[in-house]
């Protein structure tokens, strides 16, 4: 005999008063899935929201003494010239053998060395005027090209800086006199002994970096290039120097890369590039120009061999550099890029 069938497969649909009486648990699983739904929808109609500038990423890299710290430009709008950033150990160890100085905790007992006073001209040590091309790297004429090796097209290549961390302004520094040789050794020097006469700041045919490491100790910013540069490429960047800071040496010099044919140099940090970016530059100078034991002093330098035009302060500022670029807005997202990581 066939039973009627119950009152679970047949009869009019229940209400939804009766439906949320009977089954709680039901109900409250269909309300949170309309509003987990109601959610997405509303999140998918928002334009997306825009990635921070600039946004690192930390990273250990192992090159020789010490480990580097890394910032390297992860999310960069489009047309910006990307860059890393290398922060290395605290003291330049090659440069503290040259001393024979094996403790770096010995340099606040080290006073500045060699008694030659600074901006003095002396026919006997520094006239600025005897002897000169004593210092002048790769021959006589270091400031030529050779015509087979013009950078007319350099590819694109990530932008480089490497900075020392906290580099101590009590690192003894010597007045050399011309009577003796002073070298340094590969790459582009960031400090080290130098002249006694600094350079007069501006643009030059040729300044070893005899002479510019002594501004760089007064707060220079030297832009340095390779001599087959594109020129339109190093009046683009050499116009930005000149219109953020009055101290500073533009010099040709081989030390630098064919790759990376601009470098601008600070106290203890170097700034490679193959491509200029306005923001890049203009954060690099507001970071680390003025910077060392005698960052701020003012005065002009008395040396004028090779120099082509001397520099001038920039609108909206003075001699003393009161305003780094100030033609460029007080706060920009690169700002944070060459500050040390604590």
């Amino acid at each position: 005999m066939v039973q009627p069938a119950g009152p679970e497969s047949y009869g009019p649909p229940e209400s939804p008063g009766s439906l949320m009486r009977s089954r709680p648990g039901s109900v409250l699983f269909l309300l949170g899935t309309m509003l987990v739904l109601g959610s997405l929808s509303v999140r998918l109609s928002m334009p997306p929201r825009p990635l921070p500038l600039p946004h690192f990423e930390k990273a250990a890299l192992h090159r020789g003494i010490g480990r580097p710290q890394v910032q390297t430009a992860r999310h960069l709008p489009p047309n910006t010239v990307p860059v890393s950033v290398h922060f290395h150990s605290q003291y330049d160890w090659s440069f503290l053998r040259g001393l024979n100085i094996n403790d770096p905790r010995r340099l606040d007992r080290i006073r500045h060395r060699g008694g030659v006073p600074m901006g003095t001209s002396d026919p006997s040590c520094d006239d600025g005027k005897t002897n000169l091309t004593r210092d002048w790297e790769d021959g006589s004429e270091p400031h030529l090209c050779p015509a087979d090796q013009r950078l007319l097209d350099v590819p694109p290549k990530a932008g480089r800086v490497d900075c020392q961390r906290r580099l101590p302004d009590d690192i003894p520094l010597r007045h050399v006199c011309m009577n003796e040789s002073l070298s340094y050794s590969a790459g582009i020097p960031t400090y080290g002994h130098h002249r006694p006469l600094w350079p007069v700041y501006g643009s030059y045919r040729y300044l070893p970096p005899q002479r510019w490491l002594h501004s760089i100790e007064h707060g220079a910013v030297v832009l340095l290039h390779h001599p087959c540069v594109d020129p339109d490429l190093l009046r683009q960047l050499r116009s930005l120097v000149q219109r953020c800071i009055f101290k500073h040496i533009v010099t040709p010099s081989w030390r630098v890369e064919r790759t990376r044919p601009l470098v601008l140099v600070a106290h203890g940090c170097t700034f490679q590039m193959a491509r200029v970016s306005t923001e890049l530059v203009v954060a690099f100078i507001r970071r680390r120009a003025l910077a060392g034991k005698e960052g701020r002093l003012a005065e002009q330098g008395q040396f004028r061999d090779q120099l082509t035009r001397e520099a001038r302060a920039p609108l909206g500022s003075d001699v003393n550099d009161t305003v780094l670029c100030p033609f460029y807005p007080p706060r920009t997202a690169s700002d944070q890029l060459f500050d040390e990581w604590r």
